[in-house]
């Protein structure tokens, strides 16, 4: 009986160990434990490969770019090997490929395409046999020169006189002086852009497009361009645009039912650059396009000393039509252009080696960019009607300088109205012995302001017929483009840039908030808005002249 007992108990104790689940639970756990430890090995090792890849890859970048530098005067093999063996990852290099390419007999491109290896040693997989990991990396750099084509659009307006204007100077002579001494291949364009109430093309220029209504006055060569030049991107040298009239639509007349004469500078003579020279007289120029050769357009220009002197003799005149200006800044960045820029070489008026510009937005490595700066908003244009642009006028002067006028509306055959006596007669004034001389409505323009000649050659003459009324008048000979016309041009000019990925940097300098407004809608991205007062003008032209440089080298 003891030794039955004996038996059987350790078999209860077995039949007992194998229904407990604390046994099962301990074998589990070390199953567990031992997956565990090898996950978190498999994760130590994968983040030691990680690391070192990142190390090796950002490394063997850095190093490629800086051996694709055109600038890099030393093998750019060497290069990718000493930067290599300098940041503790000697060895590692296992290939260095370099393409160099070369325009205009000097260097214009290269790539460096590199490789990189090694192996770390590995801690839980070398316990199944896996020893080491490879890590590689290949990095591959570019550097190219851009060609860049640059607009630069400033206002020159006369709110600009003074130390507004001799800080824009300051600021735009430093900005083509940085962008131009860092360009010795010569692969960089400026056209400058002043405008005011309108561009002044110049001479040359306005001969390239189709004008009509030529008035012949000096050194006024603008356009009253039609809407549809603001929903395109090119500008038609085929489209027949009228020349801006020389003619002060703006400023007013003696308001009394009396008489004026015509040499009076505050009440009959047209608002002009040189009139507001004179003693007591209020800076400004009413014309829809002052009359300056200084404040042309220059197109396509590489000369530093060229610019500078451009931008010394610069203006202030007139009102503000940034929309314009943009319309012109992106004309000449425009490869619709091409032949106006071939023209111009023909006429030693551009550099040679700019054939074929404006280039194609999408050339290869080409850079189109502009900035436009304001002080102000557009003021929106008085534009003269079709029938008082050229041809004779009803209007005769005398050789004493008086003024008559034809009326054939006037029922007496007295038609010929004179100002001067307030009296109708039946032939043009002319003194005893003296002669009168039928004007045309560009020598009318040229010596008389508008609302003088409404004043005294209409409504005194009519003073009770509504017909001839200064307003009814005034709105026969001219039409009035509204500010809020001019602001949707501007920014469809700003839009058809962009979609092009033309660079635009807009400048509000001391801006009234409309403007600023107007100018932040137009640029590229908030970074390349500036909000500028005093000498701040020549921190933002300064940033943007850094920008440009950096991007001509495009990696």
């Amino acid at each position: 009986m003891q030794l039955a007992s004996c038996l059987i108990w350790p078999v209860n104790r077995m039949r007992h160990f194998g229904r407990d689940e604390k046994g099962n639970i301990s074998i589990f756990s070390l199953t567990l434990m031992v997956a565990m430890i090898g996950i978190g090995g498999l994760a130590l090792d994968t983040m030691r490969y990680e690391q070192q890849r990142v190390a090796i890859q950002n490394t063997l970048d850095r190093c490629t770019l800086m051996a694709a530098s055109l600038k890099q005067r030393l093998a750019p093999s060497d290069v990718v090997y000493d930067c290599m063996d300098k940041a503790g990852l000697r060895g590692t290099v296992k290939s260095v490929g370099v393409t160099d390419n070369s325009s205009g007999g000097s260097l214009s491109n290269r790539t460096v395409d590199a490789t990189a290896e090694t192996d770390i040693d590995t801690l839980f997989p070398n316990a199944i046999g896996i020893r080491t990991m490879n890590v590689d990396a290949r990095s591959v750099a570019t550097q190219k020169l851009a060609k860049i084509e640059i607009s630069l659009v400033l206002d020159v307006s006369t709110s600009m006189e003074g130390t507004k204007l001799t800080n824009l100077k300051n600021a735009a002579k430093e900005f083509v002086t940085t962008v131009l001494n860092n360009d010795p291949d010569k692969r960089i364009s400026i056209n400058l852009v002043p405008y005011s109430s309108q561009v002044n093309l110049g001479a040359t220029l306005r001969s390239q497009y189709n004008a009509t209504y030529i008035h012949g006055a000096a050194n006024v060569n603008c356009f009253d361009m039609p809407d549809s030049v603001f929903s395109s991107l090119s500008l038609s040298r085929t489209l027949a645009m009228p020349m801006t009239g020389n003619v002060d639509a703006f400023s007013i007349t003696y308001s009394a039912n009396t008489y004026v004469f015509p040499t009076d500078a505050e009440w009959a003579l047209p608002r002009t650059y040189t009139m507001a020279l004179t003693p007591n007289m209020a800076k400004g120029d009413n014309r829809a396009c002052p009359a300056l050769a200084a404040n042309v357009v220059r197109v396509g220009q590489q000369n530093i000393s060229t610019l500078q002197t451009a931008i010394d003799g610069l203006i202030a005149a007139g009102a503000t039509s940034t929309n314009s200006g943009l319309r012109w800044g992106l004309a000449l960045l425009d490869p619709g252009s091409q032949s106006v820029f071939s023209s111009l070489i023909s006429a030693s008026a551009v550099p040679s080696n700019l054939s074929g510009r404006p280039l194609s937005y999408t050339e290869p490595d080409v850079m189109k960019i502009i900035v436009v700066m304001t002080d102000g908003q557009n003021s929106g244009e008085d534009r003269l009607n079709d029938s008082y642009r050229t041809g004779l006028s009803p209007i005769y002067k005398a050789s004493d300088g008086y003024y008559s006028i034809y009326h054939a509306a006037q029922t007496s055959s007295t038609k010929y109205y004179i100002p001067h006596t307030n009296r109708w007669s039946a032939a043009a004034y002319a003194p005893s012995g003296g002669s009168a001389v039928q004007q045309t409505w560009p020598q009318v323009w040229a010596s008389l302001r508008m609302s003088y000649v409404v004043k005294q050659f209409y409504t005194r003459a009519f003073p009770s017929d509504p017909a001839y009324g200064a307003t009814t008048m005034t709105n026969a000979m001219r039409t009035n483009l509204p500010a809020t016309t001019a602001d949707i041009q501007q920014q469809a000019m700003c839009d058809l840039a962009k979609g092009q990925k033309v660079i635009i940097y807009s400048i509000a300098f001391e801006a009234p908030q409309q403007g600023k407004t107007a100018l932040a809608a137009c640029a590229s991205s908030s970074a390349h808005y500036f909000d500028a007062t005093g000498t701040q003008i020549s921190s933002a032209f300064r940033m943007i002249a850094t920008n440009i440089t950096q991007l001509k080298l495009t990696l």
